[in-house]
């Protein structure tokens, strides 16, 4: 779920092939995608009251400090990707509509899923280092976005 936007994202080198239209259908998929597995997920929690813990693994390790990143979904964490995917998607949908004749379409668009993505992964980030990536990552996409 947290990759799917990414992945969209990486989309853009196949333009020459599959052309604008079909970068900017990609990225939007991706990102429905996304919100169809939230949909299992969020079912999935409702089942089971435990938070459920993706990923647990430590980045760097010294004598005096440790930087972990953790990926985890609970109850807030859900009840937020309710209101990040369903707008994203229609963020996707709607920008690939209104720019269709852009000749930069699969540009904004990469950049559009690098933000989704940056929002999931600081929505589901358990640990700081995942928290601060994320949001600079929404920082920079931010920046991108409003130069585009």
């Amino acid at each position: 779920m947290v990759l799917l936007p990414f992945f969209g994202a990486s989309s853009v080198i196949f333009v020459r092939v599959i052309g604008s239209t079909g970068v900017a259908a990609l990225c939007s998929l991706r990102v429905l995608s996304s919100l169809g597995l939230w949909g299992l997920l969020r079912y999935e929690s409702l089942t089971c009251t435990a938070p459920v813990v993706l990923t647990e693994s430590g980045w760097f390790e010294s004598v005096r400090i440790t930087i972990s990143f953790g990926l985890g979904l609970h109850p807030l964490s859900l009840a937020l990707l309710m209101a990040v995917l369903p707008v994203s998607c229609g963020v996707h949908f709607y920008s690939g509509w209104y720019l269709a004749r852009d000749p930069h379409l699969a540009r904004f668009m990469s950049y559009i899923s690098l933000f989704t993505g940056s929002m999931v992964l600081l929505t589901v980030g358990t640990s700081t280092t995942v928290l601060f990536v994320g949001w600079e990552r929404i920082r920079v996409m931010s920046y991108l976005l409003i130069a585009y």
